[in-house]
């Protein structure tokens, strides 16, 4: 099996833009380059905290924020999350606000 090496600073740097005058450094999770992807909060990167293991930042970003929020069973939900998308997805607009709304119901306005 070839040995990987770390990309230099000059293969990720966006030289397309850099011609424009922009500085830009190119990552993102679905980048075709496998060696700009481990720089997304996708990749994966296992790493515990507080004694809990996350697969990746996504994991860890969304757990956290579900947990600040007081919703535990979605930040246990999105820790756990088989790939870091059901990991964003558990910490999603919809599923939170749909928690909050249930654990926080709007009083309503008619009298």
């Amino acid at each position: 099996m070839p040995a990987t090496t770390q990309p230099s600073a000059n293969d990720l740097f966006d030289h397309k833009a850099a011609r424009a005058g922009k500085r830009a450094l190119r990552f993102w999770s679905k980048a075709k380059d496998d060696q700009t992807r481990f720089l997304s909060n996708f990749a994966p990167s296992p790493f515990r905290v507080g004694g809990k293991r996350y697969e990746t930042v996504e994991h860890y970003y969304q757990s956290r924020k579900l947990e600040l929020l007081g919703l535990p069973e979605l930040a246990e939900k999105a820790r756990t999350a088989a790939t870091p998308e059901k990991a964003k997805s558990a910490g999603g607009k919809g599923a939170t606000r749909a928690a909050l709304a249930e654990r926080h119901p709007l009083k309503s306005k008619k009298a």
